[in-house]
């Protein structure tokens, strides 16, 4: 984001320094421009300017609801470029959303290998393995989670539902009744 950030304002000074030498001397100025236009267009056609493209249309289908497109540009993020590691997130809470948990453990995985201090996405990394059936991974996960974290309803509730699927209905009854306290 550094980068990107100093780009557009190394960009906006070119511009701005093109159109003072438009008054000056006027062939400089429309050099300036016209090799900033081409600077932009060969930046837009980049690995790195189709990958942003693709992740603001991600953005732009979540904010309306439209997972299945949402999750295709997420992924043409990764296509271009491997190295995002929110367009895994995105793709693994996308899969979760549409009831594909074998697909999210996938994303969950990679991008919990880069930020594994991330602990909404722990959460639903658990809620994946549980919706996976695998229990067990998923009981490990949510009890790895700090204690201020444990508490609350969602990670109470998903390691209830993990010991039901383990056929213990007692534990997640105690689960539950320490929730409760």
């Amino acid at each position: 984001r550094e980068s990107s950030s100093a780009s557009t304002a190394l960009g906006c000074l070119w511009f701005f320094v093109s159109v003072i030498l438009l008054f000056i001397k006027w062939p400089l100025g429309v050099l300036g421009i016209i090799a900033q236009i081409a600077w932009a267009v060969k930046s837009a056609n980049s690995p790195t300017g189709k990958a942003k493209e693709y992740f603001l249309q991600g953005q732009r289908a979540c904010q309306n609801g439209e997972w299945k497109k949402a999750l295709a540009s997420f992924l043409q993020v990764l296509e271009f470029r491997p190295d995002v590691p929110s367009a895994y997130r995105e793709v693994a809470f996308l899969y979760l959303r549409l009831d594909k948990p074998e697909e999210s453990l996938t994303y969950f995985t990679k991008y919990l290998a880069v930020r594994p201090e991330d602990m909404p996405v722990q959460i639903g990394y658990a809620l994946a393995l549980e919706r996976a059936g695998e229990y067990r991974k998923a009981i490990e996960v949510l009890q790895s989670l700090p204690p201020e974290t444990r508490q609350e309803l969602p990670v109470i509730n998903a390691l209830a539902h993990a010991f039901l699927g383990l056929g213990r209905p007692e534990l997640a009854l105690e689960v539950r009744q320490t929730c409760a306290k």
